[in-house]
């Protein structure tokens, strides 16, 4: 099984994911381009017992999307990466 590091920029936030996520996809929706300022995002997505933060200095975002779906986003409190 794989397994893979990552983080925001500063290091407060840490995480480790494991195997092969559910879903993979590029996304060309509004909310993705406000989100990251490109066109589209790279998503993948992880079941939870896949996905472990292992340092978090985190804040929480709450947004609906021009077609009415809500999002909680999760980034960090220092560098503002998502």
């Amino acid at each position: 099984m794989s397994a893979h590091n990552g983080g925001c920029l500063c290091g407060n936030v840490r995480y480790k994911v494991t195997g092969n996520p559910e879903i993979s996809a590029a996304c060309r929706c509004r909310y993705r381009q406000l989100r990251t300022g490109l066109a589209f995002g790279a998503l993948a997505y992880f079941n939870n017992v896949n996905f472990e933060i292992t340092l978090r200095k985190v804040k929480k975002f709450n947004f609906t999307s021009e077609s009415g779906n809500q999002w909680e986003t999760f980034f960090c409190d220092n560098c503002a990466t998502s």
